[in-house]
């Protein structure tokens, strides 16, 4: 914990076959069970213990996991991670609208226009990772892809901000 009382919150999303996926909170690190090369990981941390209540990884593009719209509330926190994603499965449907109901933005966007104008023939594969508030009808929406390189490596923190005796986790920034 920093002395300001955040902590720090980073989240790593490969672009390369293999390469490392990872969420770490604190002292803390996550990691999707079982490795699965071309898929989505979705992990959802309950805001006021940081302990996980959803932990599930799937190479379907357009449909969401099973049991994830429980969690729709503000208590918890999304994260979703790609692991070396092929420019042919950027999220579609139910999946994409999932994911800009829930804070996805111009980040998710460029890989779609990426993968619609250039397809595979040029870009092999693209990674993107995203970090919000469930629940909330302004999300903030933290995100980051990219289509060289090793992927992004997000970089915030969770600040706590206490409602009602109650403290929540909240992303932001890294300041």
């Amino acid at each position: 914990m920093s002395a300001s009382g955040n902590i720090p919150f980073t989240v790593k999303s490969p672009r390369n076959t293999n390469g490392q996926i990872v969420a770490v909170v604190g002292g803390t690190t996550y990691f999707p069970n079982p490795y699965t090369n071309n898929s989505f990981w979705f992990l959802i941390l309950d805001r006021t213990t940081l302990q996980v209540v959803f932990n599930v990884v799937q190479q379907s593009n357009t449909t969401l996991p099973a049991g994830i719209e429980q969690y729709n509330d503000p208590r918890y926190l999304l994260i979703v991670a790609t692991t070396s994603l092929s420019t042919l499965r950027v999220p579609q449907g139910p999946l994409y609208a999932y994911l800009l109901d829930n804070g996805a933005g111009v980040a998710l966007k460029r890989l779609e226009q990426i993968s619609a104008q250039l397809n595979c023939g040029e870009i092999g594969s693209l990674a993107y990772c995203l970090v919000d508030i469930l629940g909330e009808s302004s999300s903030l929406g933290l995100e980051a892809s990219a289509y060289d390189g090793i992927g992004p490596v997000m970089t915030l923190q969770l600040m706590p901000v206490v409602t009602s005796g109650t403290t929540y986790w909240t992303p932001i920034t890294l300041s």
